[in-house]
């Protein structure tokens, strides 16, 4: 809401009044006197432009407030009770200090909404499984932690019953968290350790409870960043806590391992008769961490006792309910564990873990037949790097695409050679997805490879011309969302370096081409990332924007979870399996456009933001506007220009 300024002024019949009254008196006086000074007209108060923006945001944090008690009662209702869980916990945490009683009865709402989420019916994965309604209870368990330590202990003790009535027969993915209630701890932990990383290593610790988890080493590396003495003390917790209870996987160590030389890459146990084979985990966003082993060289004879005792004291593969899966794993922890025992003080630890690999040869039942290679897995050389590996994998797949007969086979195999490309290489990429027949796979292909070196041109920033290289690349996208995304996030680059007007123009490009975009879930993603960045730098093209982006949500008719805030990865070849390159991109959604629009905006992006047909997609707004609004800082940074 704006407030009009209004400059007090003498009126004036104020004036003329004064004079007439003046007058008499001095011709009756009969003594010249000096003339009697005249009395000053009262002023009103003029209102600061400071005073006037503090008045209009009380008026939207009231507002925000009843907007927020408004959704807190709209989610019970919501078919999807995943987000009513996660919006109704929302609400409730920002309406907490204002109204805590009926902030709790809405966290306590959602916690009953997060039992209600179901579970896929599906098989189980062999890497890693995700449950919703686990997802879904972490939300809220987050607020509660943080507002109401009982309840969230209540909740725990809950999920820890659950967990343990459940079948504990069913498979686990290998890299898979111990329990449901470790894997919120974990994530409770994970969300707040670069703020408190104290408190982080609570939580850490005490998923400890159901032994250390696939989550365990995100943690330990989050709170490295603000203290390693802290990360090394709750490492060390994991040492005990396996001395103690002994080893109930061998991916605990493996987990452990990780932590202490490989930060950010996971390897899990192997449970294949391929002796040479082995899972592996590596995160998104590179770890700048470095390995604990370096920074506290202590921590190697530690953790490398500590394992070894655990391994030496496990049951044997027979008393398990798979010998030969259970001895494959624990001879791939022996083998790992074995490496890092060149130093003499571990020789007679060595040889006993060597004596126990080979007492589980026989159980393991390991297939003797070489792997066969394929152009899809070539055996590597000798003295071979990565890349050279890669390029070489990529030679291996064009040759059998190009022997291949039948015409669907080959355009798949054109297909997996051009997608096997690395980034860097981009041009043979795009090139080898020029020799597909079919022209929707052709074109899904080329576009996957040119969004992926567009994003990569991007991320190189300003210098060197890589955005004029980036321009270049999106114009060869024949993807709308992919292209209007790409001038979002070069837009972006353009005003953390403060160039307005360049900015400026490559929205205008994303505008432009989301007006002739196909209306769907992409589309509306990359035009709620259009307002979003306009909301930083120019309020009225901001409003506009975001009204367009409503227009498409609902033309799209979509419903769900829109809290996603990445750059939009459109997929449009079907069959094949293809990278994520979206991570570390952000700006993008219904719930990262709301979230850019503050006091000043509020109203305006109010009244857009209630028009979005898709209840729980206007719950994830409102709430991410009301939470820009309260949580404002009292003096909030000048924007960049």
């Amino acid at each position: 809401m704006r407030l009009t300024k209004r400059r007090a002024a003498p009126t004036a019949c104020a004036a003329l009044a004064l004079a007439c009254v003046a007058a008499p008196a001095i011709r009756a006086a009969p003594l010249r006197q000096p003339p009697a000074k005249p009395r000053p007209v009262p002023q009103k108060s003029k209102p600061s432009a400071t005073g006037s923006a503090d008045i209009a945001e009380q008026q939207a944090r009231a507002r925000a407030l009843d907007v927020l008690r408004s959704v807190g009662d709209d989610a019970k209702g919501w078919k999807d009770a995943a987000a009513a869980a996660r919006v109704g916990s929302q609400a409730a945490d920002l309406l907490w200090d204002a109204d805590a009683d009926a902030a709790r009865a809405y966290l306590v709402r959602a916690w009953e909404a997060a039992a209600r989420v179901e579970e896929p019916k599906q098989a189980q994965a062999r890497m890693r499984n995700i449950s919703p309604r686990t997802e879904a209870r972490q939300d809220v368990l987050l607020v509660a932690r943080r507002r109401d330590r009982a309840l969230a202990e209540r909740w725990l003790g809950q999920m820890a019953e659950d967990a343990e009535a459940a079948s504990s027969s069913q498979p686990r993915g290998v890299f898979d968290d111990r329990t449901p209630r470790s894997t919120v701890l974990l994530q409770m932990a994970l969300s707040t350790a670069a703020t408190n990383p104290q408190a982080a290593a609570e939580l850490a610790n005490e998923s400890l409870r159901d032994g250390v988890s696939f989550g365990f080493q995100n943690v330990l590396i989050a709170i490295q960043e603000k203290d390693f003495k802290l990360a090394a003390s709750v490492f060390r917790n994991a040492l005990a806590r396996l001395q103690s209870a002994g080893l109930a996987d061998p991916n605990e160590i493996y987990v452990l391992a990780s932590y202490l030389y490989t930060p950010g890459r996971v390897v899990g146990a192997n449970t294949t008769e391929d002796r040479g084979s082995f899972p592996l985990a590596v995160v998104a966003n590179p770890t700048s961490v470095k390995a604990a082993a370096q920074l506290d060289p202590a921590l190697v004879p530690e953790f490398l006792r500590a394992a070894a005792g655990a391994v030496l004291n496990s049951a044997l593969p027979a008393a398990t309910a798979n010998p030969p899966e259970a001895a494959r794993a624990q001879i791939g922890v022996i083998r790992m564990l074995v490496s890092q025992m060149s130093a003499p003080q571990f020789a007679e630890l060595s040889a006993a873990l060597q004596r126990r690999g080979q007492q589980l040869e026989v159980d393991a039942q390991f297939s003797n037949a070489p792997r066969p290679a394929t152009p899809d897995r070539p055996a590597p050389l000798a003295g071979e790097s990565l890349k050279e590996y890669m390029a070489r994998r990529v030679d291996g797949l064009e040759e059998a695409a190009r022997k291949e007969t039948d015409p669907l086979a080959r355009d798949i195999a054109y297909a997996k050679a051009a997608l096997a490309t690395e980034v860097d290489t981009y041009e043979r990429g795009f090139s080898l997805s020029q020799n597909i027949k079919d022209a929707q796979l052709r074109q899904g292909v080329a576009d996957w490879l040119t969004y992926r070196a567009t994003l990569a041109a991007i991320r190189e920033g300003a210098k060197e011309g890589n955005l004029e290289r980036a321009a270049a690349l999106a114009k060869r996208n024949g993807e709308p969302a992919e292209r209007a995304a790409s001038y979002v996030l070069g837009a972006r680059k353009l005003f953390e370096a403060k160039d307005a007007a360049r900015a400026g123009e490559w929205l205008q490009e994303a505008r432009a081409v989301l007006k002739s975009a196909e209306p769907d879930e992409d589309a509306a993603r990359a035009a709620f990332g259009v307002a979003a960045l306009y909301a930083e730098f120019d309020e009225l093209i901001a409003a506009q924007a975001l009204a367009e982006a409503v227009k498409i949500a609902n033309q799209a008719g979509l419903q769900g979870n829109w809290e996603d805030e990445r750059a939009p990865l459109a997929k449009r070849f079907a069959g094949l399996t293809a990278q994520d390159y979206s991570f570390g991109t952000g700006g993008f959604g219904v719930k990262a456009a709301a979230a850019a629009f503050g006091a000043r905006q509020f109203e305006e992006a109010l009244g857009a933001l209630e028009k979005i047909a898709a209840p729980e997609a206007r719950g994830v707004a409102l709430v991410a506007l009301c939470r820009a609004v309260l949580q404002r800082p009292k003096n909030p940074p000048p924007k960049n220009f």
